[in-house]
């Protein structure tokens, strides 16, 4: 259940972040919210590594946790 709504939340993140960064650029190229254009390119582009980010420091927690539960120690 977990992966699905990973991979849910992956995909509509995915979405979201793309229309993001049309929106920003439609924006900026018509001069109509340019500030608020210019926001959205810097979160459409930073939200990813944020993202994969915490996907590494999760993954390395859960496999660091599934070490020592099952004995096998650092």
């Amino acid at each position: 259940m977990q992966v699905l709504w990973a991979e849910i939340a992956f995909w509509v993140g995915t979405v979201l972040g793309v229309w993001a960064l049309v929106q920003g650029i439609i924006a900026i190229a018509r001069r109509r919210g340019r500030g608020q254009g210019i926001g959205a390119v810097i979160v459409a582009v930073v939200a990813p590594m944020a993202f994969f980010f915490v996907l590494v420091f999760a993954l390395g927690i859960g496999g660091a946790a599934g070490a020592v539960t099952q004995g096998y120690g650092f």
